[in-house]
């Protein structure tokens, strides 16, 4: 990941997102057009072409030869002075585009994003006078495309909900590796553990409700170093929609032991309450228990506090309960 320094110019200084969908919109209003045509268009309409088109080009959402323009991408519709909605999508749209390959304007993101820390389940970030001056380019456009939000009354910036999955890709930094690369592995993973992780999204899904189930996701199926299985929401009281990322551990009934590798118990600590264990307990036949399913929220506290419930062999992270204590589950968060 890129260093940052107050004095390094940032990608961002005089993009906008009101300036890329002109663009856009421009590039809609013809299949191809060459460069100088499209700035004199441009220029009619709004400021600073270059950094606009050079973002569009480095992030891939269009194509440049000869002199020629063009961009293959679904962009939703956009008329002159046409407002929110088809904005939006052109917002949603360039998210994934944006992340998807490395690129310097995703580098100057996520090094954005690592000043965020999550607490009281946000992820924030508070800024000095002159922090927020330096950050203001790159911060204005995430505001703008939704990523982030200004909390007046905390004078804070949070990461929306709907984004918090950028924090996770930012914070980790360690990318994907996905069952191509990994099939090796794949093949030796014991099915016990797969049935509980497809048993716990079933859970999951039925614990949110129709209405979030399109929000639950099996992770691991397709990401090996994510440190998490599932990744879901919790409702809270006021409806607000916070990230749950869900590590699925099959555990003896009798013991709950686990094992608590390296890169869990760091994504564990970076996540705090929205990180949940779930130990599922396994009968002698194999049979996997969802019912007596233990739900715990921030394991590194939970665990590794002083509350002595836990018996913990830090060299292998081996965690067993202890006979002579109960564990109380999470079932009264919704």
């Amino acid at each position: 990941m890129i260093e940052y320094s107050e004095s390094r110019k940032s990608l961002f200084k005089g993009l906008r997102f009101s300036q890329v969908c002109v663009l856009i919109e421009l590039l809609q209003e013809s299949e191809l057009s060459f460069l100088d045509h499209l700035n004199r268009r441009f220029r009619d309409k709004a400021t600073n072409f270059r950094e606009t088109i050079g973002f569009l080009s480095a992030i891939g959402a269009l194509r440049i030869k000869e002199s020629q323009v063009w961009t293959d991408l679904p962009f939703p519709l956009l008329s002159t002075g046409e407002a929110v909605a088809p904005r939006r999508e052109i917002a949603k749209l360039l998210i994934p585009i944006l992340i998807q390959h490395k690129n310097e304007y995703r580098e100057e993101m996520f090094e954005y994003l690592c000043r965020f820390d999550v607490i009281n389940g946000r992820a924030v970030h508070r800024t000095s006078e002159k922090e927020r001056s330096s950050e203001s380019a790159l911060r204005n456009f995430l505001i703008e495309i939704g990523i982030i939000l200004y909390d007046e009354m905390n004078d804070c910036y949070v990461i929306s909900s709907e984004h918090c999955g950028l924090y996770a890709m930012a914070k980790l930094g360690s990318g994907s590796i996905y069952p191509s690369v990994i099939k090796k592995q794949q093949c030796e993973r014991e099915v016990l553990g797969l049935n509980a992780e497809r048993a716990a999204v079933k859970y999951e899904r039925r614990r949110v409700g129709t209405r979030l189930t399109h929000l639950v996701h099996h992770i691991a199926e397709r990401n090996a170093r994510a440190g998490y299985d599932i990744e879901s929401v919790t409702e809270t009281a006021d409806g607000e929609l916070v990230p749950r990322y869900i590590e699925v551990k099959a555990v003896p009934q009798n013991t709950f032991c686990f094992y608590w590798t390296a890169n869990e118990r760091k994504v564990a600590k970076v996540f705090g309450a929205w990180y949940f264990l779930y130990l599922i307990p396994v009968g002698k036949n194999g049979r996997i228990d969802i019912e007596s399913l233990c739900t715990i929220c921030d394991p590194c506290t939970i665990i590794g506090g002083t509350t002595g419930e836990w018996i913990i062999e830090d060299d292998v992270v081996r965690c067993c309960r202890r006979n002579d204590t109960t564990i109380t589950s999470d079932h009264n968060r919704k």
